[in-house]
């Protein structure tokens, strides 16, 4: 069977080493590996609008030998011996990556939780003295005022570097 990708006449130009993929199971449909040219000068990922425990890892399918026979033979199970229309195979694809090869996404954390061993500390000084401030009357409360305010820019600072990081 002749399978034939359907391309634009704008993104043709784009389309650089078109080939059928090696490593493909022998069925009616096989898989095809082209470079496509993206220029652009700036490009956001969008965020992700639903949760997931993690993506198909398509590049250790590709280079792992016994991924890819893994992934192969799950293919070939949810495919079944006869013919399969090709939306139900797309389906099982991704069903056969997701159940043989799914990387799990590392939780991100915030720029607080990165650096909480630098801020914790200056925070926690600034609340004693902070506290201290209050207790106090007089020249002492003065010289506490004017500690708390290098501590509050110290803080600042370092909120900013870990903002930048």
């Amino acid at each position: 069977m002749l399978d034939v990708i359907f391309v634009s006449s704008s993104s043709f130009k784009r389309i650089r080493d078109c080939t059928l993929w090696e490593h493909s199971i022998h069925y009616d449909h096989v898989g095809v590996l082209y470079k496509f040219s993206i220029i652009s000068i700036s490009f956001k990922h969008p965020q992700p609008t639903n949760l997931t425990a993690g993506e198909e890892d398509w590049e250790k399918i590709a280079k792992d030998d016994q991924l890819r026979r893994n992934f192969n033979d799950r293919l070939q199970e949810l495919n079944g011996e006869g013919l399969t229309n090709y939306s139900t195979l797309l389906e099982n694809i991704a069903r056969a990556g997701k159940d043989t090869a799914t990387r799990i996404k590392a939780p991100i954390k915030g720029w607080f939780e990165e650096n909480k061993e630098v801020l914790q500390p200056a925070i926690q000084a600034k609340h004693e003295l902070l506290s201290k401030m209050c207790a106090s009357t007089g020249e002492e409360r003065e010289s506490l005022r004017r500690k708390l305010k290098k501590s509050s820019e110290k803080i600042s600072h370092q909120i900013a570097i870990a903002k930048a990081n």
